[in-house]
């Protein structure tokens, strides 16, 4: 309700309210009633729509569900804790979240099982695509989106160990781990990134 509190949370604000405008307008709340909990793959494919448009519509029209998009250096654009998620913190967000591992590898989509650190348990299925920022001369640039369901109740694969971040993590022996946790003293002989 609060206007942001600066020019540059004001621009983007805009930057998503004008996304999120041509997402519904692509992909209508209508379509979408009944699908919560659909593959969304298949659901793209059923329609013939990006699978990043689904995955973008589902994160904020599924009540349980949160969302992620970042840019090509990993700089969060948008966030959307799922149910059971604390809200977001300060700092860079877990290198294991499926978001940045997607930007290693575009146009496919990943999934994992991922488990925080208060336990819960989420399905995370995230898409890096690539646009060129200005004509076919111009550099290309890397977006992706990562949608956060609860896990299926039967999910037992193991998951990915997912922190808030680093500085707080819980989590001693993480192999993301670029920055020590102040929570507790460092692993002997562990490396931080």
């Amino acid at each position: 309700a609060a206007a942001p509190a600066s020019d540059a949370a004001r621009d983007l604000a805009q930057g998503w309210q004008r996304q999120e405008a041509a997402d519904r307008a692509a992909l209508p709340d209508a379509a979408l009633a009944g699908v919560d909990g659909a593959d969304p793959a298949r659901l793209a494919a059923g329609l013939g729509l990006p699978l990043d448009l689904v995955l973008r519509r589902l994160g904020l029209i599924e009540p349980h569900s949160g969302l992620m998009i970042c840019d090509g250096a990993g700089g969060v654009i948008f966030r959307r804790p799922a149910r059971g998620m604390g809200p977001a913190r300060p700092g860079d967000p877990c290198a294991m979240l499926p978001i940045f591992e997607a930007l290693g590898q575009p146009g496919t989509p990943v999934t994992r099982l991922i488990e925080t650190e208060t336990g819960l348990r989420l399905q995370a299925i995230a898409l890096a695509t690539r646009h060129p920022a200005a004509g076919l001369g111009g550099p290309v640039l890397s977006r992706a989106v990562m949608l956060l369901r609860p896990a299926p109740e039967d999910a037992d694969a193991a998951a990915v160990a997912v922190g808030p971040t680093c500085r707080i993590c819980p989590r001693p022996a993480c192999p993301a781990r670029r920055v020590a946790s102040i929570l507790h003293p460092p692993v002997p002989g562990a490396r931080l990134l």
